[in-house]
């Protein structure tokens, strides 16, 4: 590993410079090297901001975000609330008075690039990092933002945005911290544009742990990829039947035929293979804090053990914590006694908590190719196991939960009335939160991995208890013990 080396060539140029003089070549080497550990580091974090959005919002506390960066590719996901009060005043003569509170979305993608000036300190091995320098991100992205009390799914407004985010990275042992100035420039759509602004500057800052990539030392393989694009598009429509009816109208038929070039080019890929492994570690889960108009926040922690092998990751966690139900339970169709293990979101009446543990197995495939297919590009990654890659799978175990709690003391009195105008008709458990117990776990999920760290999306069904059905994110940082060669 390239980090031992420079573990070796500092301690040359710093611990034996009696013996020899050190020259401006080794000095040029030693700055290369360390500009090439800087562009090496990756991992998944914590982000903390809150966006600039515009003269008319404020915010009762800071947005929350994932941020994942592998090398230079970075990936974020935040969310977080807005408080719109004020008044627009509108060229055709009327003002109009805001005050409405919302939940908001951000998701980007972009590079995350480190800079060679103005550097300070030194990575001298894998855990011996004191190391500074600035770091120059460029991003697209998207704010979606939804009011507190009309949670349907569908945005109402939205921001779409180019970024510049210039910032100074200081990597420490298993980990960084970054301070970012983030600039946006972009356009507000939506049912009401003019509340958030599409330009905005704001201050963020990460607590990103390290993906260890010292630790798998990669290889550089060569995958086989091709590229299919179309050219000298063109179509055509032609009448190709008519069929009269009784009351004597024509109706006629028309197909289009078009025509294309088709040019397949094929290539090879570099992968980063970090060969298959078995990793054990902690999880923290969590749950979208967009979803707590309907679901009181879920806290849990554990334990996984997860192995990765080409395009497959398998694992099992035990974790355990407090999880927020919903009110009522979705029904499937028209039937009204037929429940979905998903919660209602129109209904907030009887929100509370439950505790539980979990134990369940995870079953995923590598399906990062697929987002490739949109440009045109197929890739067959093999037995390569990806250091940076996403999944999708799904679990299956059993929970145990217990000591359900409501936040109102009215909500007893009102599951009473429920149970009783139902007659025996439904099991209890789904129309009551309060008959909470143990049951089949399942569920799916998508995750990111990179490296020794993994962010996932997990939808929990609960069978045992449905009213804490919910879908959580959760990150794990999963130290490989186990090389499977």
């Amino acid at each position: 590993m390239k980090a031992l080396l420079i573990f070796t060539l500092t301690s040359f140029l710093f611990g034996l410079t009696h013996a020899q003089e050190i020259t401006p070549e080794m000095k040029k080497e030693y700055r290369e090297n360390q500009f090439e550990l800087d562009q090496n580091h990756g991992g998944i974090g914590i982000m903390l901001y809150r966006p600039g959005l515009g003269s008319l919002v404020s915010y009762d506390q800071s947005w929350v975000g994932i941020n994942i960066l592998s090398d230079i590719v970075e990936f974020k996901l935040g969310f977080g609330r807005t408080h719109v009060a004020g008044s627009i005043d509108y060229d055709l003569g009327f003002t109009e008075f805001i005050n409405t509170r919302e939940y908001g979305a951000q998701i980007a993608v972009g590079a995350n690039i480190p800079l060679p000036v103005l550097a300070f300190g030194a990575q001298k091995s894998e855990n011996r990092v004191f190391r500074g320098h600035p770091v120059l991100a460029i991003e697209a992205g998207n704010f979606r933002f939804h009011n507190f009390s009309n949670y349907t799914g569908d945005a109402q407004n939205s921001i779409w945005y180019i970024g510049l985010n210039p910032g100074y990275r200081v990597r420490v042992p298993f980990g960084s911290i970054e301070l970012n100035l983030n600039t946006r420039l972009g356009i507000s759509t939506g049912d009401e544009p003019d509340y958030y602004k599409g330009a905005g500057v704001y201050p963020s800052i990460t607590f990103r742990i390290d993906a260890m990539k010292w630790k798998y030392s990669p290889d550089m393989v060569s995958v086989a990829a091709s590229q299919t694009t179309l050219s000298n598009i063109e179509s055509d429509t032609y009448r190709t039947g008519t069929r009269y009816n009784r009351d004597g109208s024509r109706v006629e038929y028309y197909t289009t035929y078009t025509t294309a070039d088709v040019n397949v080019q094929t290539m090879n890929v570099g992968i980063q293979d970090i060969g298959p492994h078995v990793g054990i570690g902690p999880k923290f889960s969590w749950m979208n804090p967009r979803r707590t108009p309907f679901a009181p926040q879920s806290f849990l922690g554990g334990i996984v053990a997860e192995s990765r092998f080409g395009p497959i990751d398998a694992g099992i966690t035990l974790e355990g914590g407090k999880v927020g139900h919903g009110s009522e339970l979705e029904t499937k169709g028209d039937e009204p006694n037929e429940f979905r293990r998903k919660l209602d979101k129109r209904e907030t009446f009887g929100l509370g908590t439950v505790n539980t543990v979990n134990i369940f197995t995870n079953v995923g495939f590598d399906i990062s190719p697929l987002f490739l297919i949109p440009f045109g590009i197929t890739m067959d990654k093999g037995a390569a196991t990806s250091f940076l890659s996403a999944s999708a799978g799904f679990i299956a175990g059993g929970h145990i939960t217990w000591n359900q709690e409501f936040k109102g003391s009215y909500s007893n009195d009102l599951y009473d009335q429920i149970i009783a105008s139902d007659e025996g008709v439904n099991k209890p458990k789904f129309l009551d939160p309060r008959e909470a117990g143990s049951g089949f776990l399942g569920g799916f999920y998508f995750s990111v991995q990179v490296g020794a760290l993994g962010f996932k999306l997990t939808n929990y069904r609960y069978y045992g208890a449905p009213f804490a059905s919910n879908t959580l994110l959760s990150i794990a940082w999963r130290i490989p013990v186990v090389a499977m060669d």
